[in-house]
């Protein structure tokens, strides 16, 4: 028989070795496995037992570094791109592809984009009875190649259903069992890109029925405020702005 340190995480029962370990209180709620784990490792033999035994450490403890990462807003590209590959290697899901030939750049896309959205949820929405049906239906109305890439999205859901509950806001679970691994947009967006989309979007209804006038003296406030910032704290991604930024900014 091995060191303590080499039967780590070994259990026997009735002659037969397992992997028994405690799940890591930081994402005990996002787990779905029962606490502690224990799966039999099928042999007698030490040595093997500590082979299977390596294999399942290597595997839970990417698993829950990935969890710690898609769990958080502030996660590295880098950390979100490790995390997608290991989700999608436990769960066996599928690379979804966001570069369609069939759907439009910009705009266009956009707009197609929310249709079929607003589609989708309407079949979901419905009575449970022929449900499927009704969305292998729907399929047939797209390009194929975005109706295999709402298979994909399917077949994953269902392979990763037992965890999505678990997370208060599964979004970027779900993108990244799916190979999608950015961070969100408007989280690595300088400060003066953020008001040019400000601008371009979220206001841009607000200004529509403005004079040129009245959109310049919207306009400007804002615009100075953030020139004032940048040259206080440079322009910095929103994700890097800091307390103590704010306050100088505040005070300036």
């Amino acid at each position: 028989m091995g060191s303590t340190r080499e039967l780590k995480y070994i259990t026997k029962n009735r002659g037969i070795l397992y992997y028994t370990r405690l799940v890591p209180k930081d994402v005990q709620h996002l787990d779905p496995r029962s606490n502690p784990i224990q799966k039999s490792l099928k042999t007698k033999n030490y040595d093997i037992a500590m082979s299977r035994r390596d294999v399942l450490v290597d595997s839970d403890d990417k698993f829950w570094r990935s969890l710690r990462a898609v769990e958080s807003r502030y996660q590295s590209k880098d950390e979100l791109a490790a995390a997608s590959e290991n989700i999608m290697a436990l769960f066996n899901t599928e690379k979804v592809s966001l570069d369609l030939s069939s759907l439009p750049k910009g705009k266009a896309g956009l707009a197609l984009h929310n249709l079929y959205q607003q589609q989708l949820e309407q079949i979901f929405s419905g009575p449970p009875e022929g449900m499927l049906q009704r969305f292998e239906v729907w399929l047939k109305t797209l390009p194929s190649d975005i109706a295999e890439n709402y298979r994909k999205v399917i077949r994953n859901t269902d392979l990763i259903g037992s965890v999505l509950s678990n997370f208060e806001d599964p979004t970027q679970f779900i993108t990244a069992s799916m190979g999608i691994h950015n961070q969100p947009e408007d989280l690595l967006m300088a400060i003066s890109e953020a008001l040019d989309r400000f601008f371009g979007s979220f206001a841009a209804a607000h200004m529509s029925g403005m004079s040129a006038a009245q959109e310049k003296n919207y306009r400007n406030p804002k615009k100075r405020a953030v020139e004032r910032f940048i040259d206080l704290a440079g322009d910095v991604p929103l994700e890097r702005i800091t307390r103590a930024q704010a306050v100088l900014f505040k005070d300036h």
